[in-house]
């Protein structure tokens, strides 16, 4: 998240309690391989989403959750 980088991840843990569907993250299903393929492929095709809109929503959210000490 603090690199900018968009996130293909499940909404265990943590994950779902920082990341918002389609602004942070996309989610796929746990242990779900072509659900994570088609996210992955999502980011690469839609670069311009996945580097200026996630990547500064990322960044903006890690900075906030050290900023909380969290």
């Amino acid at each position: 998240m603090s690199a900018g980088l968009p996130i293909a991840t499940t909404q265990t843990r943590g994950a779902a309690d920082y990341l918002e569907e389609g602004i942070n993250a996309l989610f796929v299903e746990p242990r779900d391989v072509v659900g994570l393929s088609a996210a992955l492929k999502r980011l690469l095709e839609d670069q311009p989403r996945s580097e200026s809109t996630m990547g500064r929503a990322n960044r903006q959210e890690s900075q906030r959750i050290r900023s909380r000490g969290l």
